[in-house]
Parts: structure tokens; C-alpha cells; sequence
């Protein structure tokens, strides 16, 4: 183990009611887990001195449980760690990263990123010659970091089984591209949008205007007005919702809905994976849970034959899946 130890910083929509409601249950689980709450600025709460094991406990207790709705107005937590080495999670998963944002990896469960930043942690301060982090990871090379952190090479690593290199790129790093040659492929380029298609998270902001223009009144509506504005051309639809502190989840729900009418085509429907689901429409887990759906060990599982498992009828399932992305 690392030793490292560990603060929870929970973001939440700046002014939020959310926050009010939310200290109690951090008093109660500082109180459990003899950890220090500090309430940092921008509306961060902040539950610090947590080790490894308590770590996806403290998450769960807090309501940050993996293919679950977070709780109202929280926009992200952190993992982060005495090192420049930490993880950045939303409701579909947790990205690490070392130093000024360089990305390490993706993973879908609290447990791995841990997992991931304890690897990370014990290898560096293995092999480190009283150098900092970023001075190692320029030493030894970002693939090398990688491979170690990521446990890509089952074998390299007794004990813990490897997890794959999703997502694996990143930017400068001291002055060396950190898209080093080895076996890591560069992140994949997100999905061009055409007409007729429905719109993911990753998707360009200014591309999904300008394949479908009638959405910017609704994104006028949840106050992004920086739509016309030169960062705006480079931002997904998750980085705009991030910035404005807004459910990209609640956003894409609608606008895929409304695509679902205007096109005559179902954006959800029997055949759609369980996977896309949770990670494109986690406020729905709701509705599986109402009919008694259960999380499948294949991800690929359609709704159909979930629904059909479990005994319930599709349709009344995809009614009320229809409803709640509608926000009726």
C-alpha cells in the first residue's frame, strides 16, 4: 500500500440549497470515519483524511454511488491525494490525472480509481531518488507511469488484476508530449454528428448547433449564453454543462427526446444496451429500480431481454423511461 491519504472534494452548483442539505450527512459520516470537514471556496465541501478503504464507503454513505443519481446540485468529486495525483468523477465514472491536468486513465468504479492512485502512489515512492512526482514521471517515462498505475501487464503487478487503458491520453507534460510511443493509443476522437443522429455527451457544442440550430433556445434556457463565444467552439457538451455547473444528463435527455419526435425514431427502446443506460441516461436507473430490474453482469444486455428477466412489461418500462427523460 501507498500510505497515501485521502479528501473528498464535493462540487456543487455555486449557491446551491443543495449544499445546506447535504452537511449533515457529511457531519455524520466525519463523526464515522474520524475524518475533518473543511468547506472550502466555491461552494466545495470537503471531507479530508480518509484512508484507501474508506474511501468508496465514505462515497456510497455521501450518495456518490456509480450508475446512481448523485445527489442534487453536486457537479463533480475529487479524490485527490498529498501528491499531484488525484481523480476527477462524475456520474458515469472517474478520470486520474497527475500534475496540471495530465490524463492518466478512465475507469468506470470508484474502487478502481483508488485502486489506481494506491498503485501509482507505492510506485513512486518505491523507485522515486528524492525527486518530486513530476520530476519521476519525466524520468521514468509517461508509458512506463502509465503501464504501472494501470496494471495493464496483469503480471507486473501480483495480486491485482489488470485494467484495460481506456481513454489513455493527454497533453503537455514538462515539456514533453505526453502521447509518448508504446502501447497506449491516443484518446479517440469524439463522435461527429450528423442529422439523424442522437446527440452524446462527448459531442462538439458548436457542431451539435449547427447540425441541429433549433437547440439553442433550449441551452439559452439553462443559461448557457456563452454558446456563440470562441471557447465555445472546442467544448463537448459535458465542458459546457461543467462550466455552467448544469446535469449534462438532464440537458441530453431532453434534447434527445425531442430528436426522438422530430425524427420518428426511439432514442431508447428495447434494443438499447443496458450500458448505454447508465452512462447516458443514469436518471433512469430510477425507473429499473421501480420495476424491479437488476443490474446485469453484461452490460451489453438489451432492455428488452432485462425487462423480460425480470418479468415486467417492456412497454410500461419504456413509458415511464420516456416520462422521466422528458422531466414529465
Amino acid at each position: 500500500m501507498s500510505n497515501l491519504t485521502y479528501s473528498l472534494v464535493y462540487r456543487f452548483v455555486p449557491g446551491s440549497a443543495a449544499r445546506n442539505e447535504f452537511m449533515p450527512v457529511a457531519e455524520d459520516m466525519a463523526k464515522r470515519y474520524h475524518v475533518s470537514i473543511i468547506l472550502g471556496k466555491d461552494d466545495r465541501v470537503i471531507l479530508a483524511g480518509a484512508v484507501a478503504e474508506e474511501v468508496v464507503p465514505l462515497l456510497t454513505a455521501t450518495g456518490l454511488s456509480p450508475y446512481m443519481d448523485w445527489p442534487r446540485d453536486i457537479i463533480s468529486c475529487e479524490m485527490q491525494t498529498p501528491l499531484p495525483l488525484y481523480a476527477v468523477g462524475m456520474e458515469d465514472g472517474w478520470e486520474i490525472f497527475i500534475g496540471e491536468q495530465v490524463f492518466v486513465g478512465f475507469v468506470s468504479m470508484p474502487g478502481d480509481a483508488v485502486e489506481i492512485l494506491e498503485r501509482a502512489g507505492e510506485y513512486y515512492t518505491r523507485e522515486e531518488r528524492f525527486e518530486t512526482l513530476p520530476e519521476f514521471v519525466e524520468r521514468v517515462g509517461l508509458t512506463e507511469f502509465r503501464r504501472r498505475a494501470l496494471a495493464v501487464e496483469a503480471e507486473s503487478t501480483p495480486g491485482i488484476s489488470a485494467l484495460p487503458p481506456e481513454y489513455i491520453s493527454g497533453g503537455e507534460f514538462y515539456g514533453f508530449a505526453a502521447t509518448e510511443p508504446g502501447d497506449f493509443p491516443e484518446r479517440p476522437p469524439a463522435a461527429d454528428l450528423h442529422y439523424g443522429d442522437f446527440v452524446r455527451p462527448e459531442m462538439n457544442l458548436m457542431r451539435i448547433l449547427t447540425v441541429y440550430p433549433e437547440m439553442g433556445p433550449l441551452f439559452m434556457e439553462y443559461g448557457m449564453h456563452c454558446i456563440g463565444c470562441v471557447a465555445s467552439y472546442d467544448e463537448s457538451l459535458w465542458e459546457a454543462c461543467q462550466v455552467h455547473g448544469l446535469d449534462v444528463f438532464e440537458i441530453l435527455g431532453e434534447m434527445n427526446e425531442y430528436l426522438a419526435d422530430k425524427l420518428g425514431k426511439a432514442n431508447v427502446d428495447g434494443t438499447t444496451p443496458m450500458q448505454d443506460m447508465f452512462t447516458l441516461y443514469p436518471q433512469t436507473v430510477s425507473v429499473l429500480q421501480q420495476y424491479g430490474i437488476p443490474f446485469p453482469d453484461d452490460m451489453q444486455t438489451t432492455l428488452a431481454d432485462a425487462a423480460d428477466a425480470a418479468g415486467v412489461s417492456l412497454k410500461d418500462v419504456l413509458d415511464q423511461v420516456h416520462r422521466t427523460l422528458r422531466k414529465e
